[in-house]
């Protein structure tokens, strides 16, 4: 886990992270996994 305030980021009293703009994520890795592009066409 990263240290937080270190990178300016709070949590909210229901769990919720401030900024709000502030990302997190669960990577999870497999051998089996494929890479794809989601693009969108104008």
């Amino acid at each position: 886990m990263l240290n937080l305030p270190e990178i300016g980021i709070q949590l909210t009293e229901n769990g919720a992270m401030y900024p709000q703009s502030s990302t997190c994520g669960l990577l999870l890795a497999s051998p089996h996994a494929r890479y794809f592009a989601v693009s969108r066409q104008l």
